[in-house]
């Protein structure tokens, strides 16, 4: 790993998905490039924006950005880890909502969002198996939906989290 995949003293580009914000786009959850600060929207996202800031810059590592949540997320390696703490703030407002799936981002006041389910992925890694996409917004833990929380991101999955 390269010494420049974590700058902790980058603060974020904003409280929301900077792509998202630009598109009048909404997620589900934020994380944050460790490297630039970069915020993009989760893998459960409709655009996916973290995953592709991390192809599109080779930055590997990701670290939540909701409250409450401190974990890190290595692209490169596909596993979950450890890294020290970032430029303030860890996470976005805590009163600060996801944006609606029917209305635009609370902060560009941009026009309504409304994918075309028909549009939707049929593909990923969440579902009843690998090719299939059944539920989209709950992980898969030994063939099962489970709700993950913070602190359980690991558990149980046979390896211990990287630390960066």
């Amino acid at each position: 790993m390269s010494e420049t995949a974590i700058d902790p003293t980058v603060p974020p580009s904003g409280p929301g998905c900077v792509d998202c914000d630009a598109s009048g786009g909404w997620w589900f959850h934020l994380r944050r490039c460790a490297a630039c600060g970069h915020v993009g929207c989760c893998d459960s996202s409709p655009a996916q924006h973290a995953t592709a800031h991390w192809r599109d810059t080779g930055h590997p590592l990701v670290r939540s950005y909701e409250p409450g949540e401190d974990w890190w997320w290595d692209y490169s390696a596909d596993a979950y880890g450890r890294g020290p703490d970032l430029a303030p703030p860890q996470a976005h407002p805590a009163d600060q909502p996801a944006p609606a799936r029917r209305t635009a981002s609370p902060r560009t006041g941009g026009p309504a969002c409304t994918p075309d389910p028909a549009a939707a992925p049929t593909t990923g890694h969440f579902g009843a198996d690998p090719g299939s996409k059944l539920h989209p917004f709950r992980p898969l833990v030994a063939g099962r939906a489970a709700v993950v929380t913070s602190g359980q991101f690991g558990a149980g999955s046979g390896r211990a989290p990287l630390s960066f």
